[in-house]
């Protein structure tokens, strides 16, 4: 009939007790291009939907043995995706809603034109498309939903099932040897998928994967002669066999089979199943990608770990070094002077000159331990509130006496409202010595006016306070190490090369850094930052 060809085909059953309209019907539909079967009873049409897969149900509401209302609720229990169409006549609406509500995808009042017929036949198939794009769509949404390999592999196995109504199924990808063995499966022995190795070219599942073209296969394989060759099984029904494509290069084999289910699978069918090939084939790339990804940051980890462990073995070694050289030296004169006051015949006065010299240089081996034991047994900080300022004055008066004897003017800088901050009063106070300190045996070498300069000051973020000296200073080839454990630019006997790595580690523990510029011939400035969050400035 001119201009009523549907835009959906579908397998439809007519259950219609009246023979004119039974065959009306079939004739109309047939010739608008679907593939109609009929009978004249729900009994009738009830073994056919067990035998056979249809989209739609058109059925009659009274008919005898089995009316319309019970063949619906038959159909939803054993085929729920399937449409049922209820035709009535004016006298039993009423049941026709109540068949509805229990299902029913509409009902259609005796007498009707084919057109209505046909316009309802279309909108129902495309309630199943819809169907099937929905199934695909949370498909999709189950097999990104993870990056994990096995929990994908599982997921897939589920979906296949679900979204073409598979007894068994498998994917298959590559191994080391280039051959298709099976990832996933539901339904196959584990003796099947421990022998399945197929090279492309072997099998259906290689000649798939050598066309890498979906193949459709039904009512078994004795009738395609491409397959004569291989071994049938009988349990197969009907086959859909997708290769697995990414970026035009095949990464594996998806099949699913029909064994208990006696319906083959359709082309709509095939459509579907290469829609979900495709996204399998992205999700299993997404996988490896994550999966590379996640074993390079392990290579990299690992890689980390070993520098790590390099550095704190190189650092053992300076440690080692650097306390051999501190050692050495009064040590050898301890040993020296002892050796020879216990040989003298000297007088009691170059024997007590000599102790002298002996204990000098115990004292200075007491010194060099105790910087150790501070520098690898670094305590927590106890916070509590202290006043910068006069940290920085206790600091000054500790080296008042060097200070003096070398007539070095100090001059400070500090803000108008005294600083007070959250630390430990021991261990800055130790950092701001140690730095004056410095700066001090920096100044005797100093031909000119010997200064040093402090200056607090702070911003919304951060306070500063800058230690300067206007000394030698100290080379750039050499600055960089100037915080490295045992590293000294001072004379033997001068110091231990541990102040400043101390009390890097020392403000770093207060939230802080410690910085130090220097410029030959010009001074050196140290700069002690600590956060504002540690920091609560108080008026006086």
């Amino acid at each position: 009939m001119p201009g009523l060809e549907p835009k959906k085909q579908g397998r439809i059953l007519i259950a219609e007790d009246e023979p004119g309209m039974q065959e009306w019907l079939k004739m109309e539909l047939s010739r608008a291009g679907h593939s109609v079967e009929a009978v004249s009873n729900g009994i009738e049409a009830a073994e056919r939907i067990e035998r056979g897969k249809f989209d739609l149900v058109i059925s009659d509401l009274k008919m005898p043995q089995m009316g319309g209302a019970a063949l619906l609720d038959h159909v939803k229990r054993v085929a729920p995706q399937l449409e049922v169409i209820l035709m009535t006549g004016y006298g039993t609406v009423e049941s026709a809603v109540l068949a509805m509500k229990k299902g029913a995808y509409d009902f259609i009042l005796k007498p009707f034109s084919i057109e209505e017929m046909i316009l309802l036949v279309e909108k129902s198939l495309e309630k199943r498309d819809l169907k099937t794009l929905v199934a695909l769509y949370e498909s999709s949404r189950a097999i990104f939903s993870t990056i994990q390999m096995d929990r994908l592999f599982e997921i897939i196995m589920d979906m296949l099932q679900t979204v073409l109504g598979g007894d068994e199924g498998s994917l298959m990808l590559f191994n080391e040897e280039k051959k298709l063995v099976i990832a996933a499966s539901r339904g196959l022995s584990e003796e099947i998928v421990r022998q399945t190795h197929v090279q492309v070219g072997e099998r259906i599942a290689g000649r798939v994967a050598e066309k890498k073209q979906a193949l459709l296969l039904v009512d078994g394989l004795e009738k395609y002669p491409d397959f004569r060759d291989l071994p049938s099984n009988d349990r197969i029904k009907s086959s859909i066999i997708c290769p697995l494509i990414w970026q035009g290069e095949l990464s594996g084999i998806l099949n699913i089979n029909r064994t208990r289910k006696r319906e083959n699978f359709t082309v709509a069918d095939l459509q579907s199943a290469s829609i979900f090939a495709a996204q399998v084939s992205l999700a299993i790339q997404n996988a490896k990608l994550y999966e590379g990804l996640r074993q390079a940051y392990q290579k990299l980890e690992a890689a980390q770990n070993q520098l790590v462990q390099s550095e704190k073995l190189a650092s053992i070694g300076r440690l080692v070094a650097g306390v051999a050289h501190e050692l050495n030296n009064p040590l050898t004169s301890v040993i020296g002077y002892s050796q020879l006051a216990l040989e003298s015949e000297d007088d009691l006065t170059e024997i007590r000159r000599r102790l002298s010299i002996i204990f000098e240089q115990a004292q200075r081996c007491n010194k060099i331990v105790k910087e150790l034991l501070l520098f690898a047994q670094r305590r927590t900080p106890e916070f509590q509130q202290v006043d910068l300022c006069r940290l920085i004055d206790e600091s000054l008066e500790g080296i008042s006496i060097e200070l003096n004897k070398q007539a070095v003017k100090v001059s400070k800088h500090y803000p108008s409202a005294g600083v007070h901050l959250q630390a430990d009063p021991q261990l800055i106070q130790q950092v701001f010595t140690n730095i004056l300190a410095n700066a001090c045996q920096a100044l005797e070498a100093a031909g000119h006016e010997k200064e040093i300069g402090i200056t607090i000051s702070s911003s919304k973020e951060k306070v500063l306070t800058s230690f300067s000296d206007n000394g030698p200073g100290i080379s750039q080839e050499v600055l960089h190490k100037i915080f490295d454990p045992f590293f000294t630019t001072k004379g033997v006997g001068k110091g231990t090369g541990l102040g400043l790595s101390l009390s890097y580690g020392i403000i770093k523990e207060h939230g802080g850094t410690i910085t130090v510029k220097s410029e030959c011939g010009r001074g050196t400035a140290f700069t002690v930052e600590l956060p504002l969050e540690k920091i609560r400035t108080v008026i006086r």
